[in-house]
């Protein structure tokens, strides 16, 4: 769970990069959709509470495994799907966001090999 926890970090730092590059885009005449700036803050909002899933689960709590085990398993498909709608969001954000969402892939292998480890499982 280690592991699980980093990569949940790194997912905090990637989306402030990603409102970072949110707000240069703004501040140079870019036009940011409101949807843009929303997803980009939910993000940021989310990451400490993935990163307080892993250390529970590391705890041994098996409901934060679970919560843990679903979120990085759903929000991954659920940002590229929507990001990648067409007229939702420039290529360039969609790809950004896609991105820093696959750092949740070795979260939800490595909760779902959690469980599987667990006594009962």
């Amino acid at each position: 769970m280690e592991t699980a926890a980093k990569c949940a970090w790194i997912f905090g730092v990637w989306n402030t990069v990603v409102l970072a590059v949110l707000i240069a885009s703004a501040i140079s005449g870019g036009t940011p959709s409101v949807f843009m700036w929303v997803r980009a803050g939910i993000l940021i909002a989310v990451s400490p509470l993935f990163v307080r899933l892993a250390r529970a689960a590391e705890r041994g709590s098996t409901a934060a495994l679970g919560r843990l085990r679903m979120v990085a398993s759903v929000l991954p498909v659920a940002v590229i799907v929507v990001d990648f709608i067409p007229g939702v969001a420039p290529l360039w954000y969609a790809l950004l966001q896609g991105i820093g969402s696959l750092v949740l892939v070795p979260v939800a292998v490595i909760a779902w090999r959690a469980r599987r480890e667990q006594p009962g499982a």
